[in-house]
């Protein structure tokens, strides 16, 4: 599946912002926030796909690219996962490969 074509089906499009951290916002918020947004993942059609892809990319990824809800998990839960538990999550949601960059 191309990586357009799954991320225009997201159910995170209309609502973007509640995605994406803000340095600014306090636990609590930061947390009403998470809870919220992976209550869409929860419905979005392409929760799967979209957690294979975090976890396979989010090494090379910044903190900031690293500290948004992706698939219906925190950037902390995506943190706690085993290596067992990522692998057959990103095997799962057949994950979009992107190509290596510079190093």
């Amino acid at each position: 599946m191309p990586t357009t074509n799954w991320r225009a089906r997201a159910a995170c499009i209309p609502v973007p912002d509640l995605f994406i951290a803000d340095r600014e916002e306090g636990r609590a918020e930061a947390s009403r926030r998470n809870r919220e947004a992976r209550r869409i993942c929860e419905h979005c059609p392409v929760r799967r796909v979209c957690l294979s892809d975090a976890l396979s990319v989010e090494k090379g990824n910044t903190a900031s690219q690293r500290a948004v809800v992706r698939g219906g998990m925190s950037p902390s839960r995506r943190a706690a996962l085993s290596k067992p538990e990522r692998a057959r999550l990103i095997l799962d949601g057949s994950p979009v490969r992107r190509p290596a960059g510079p190093a």
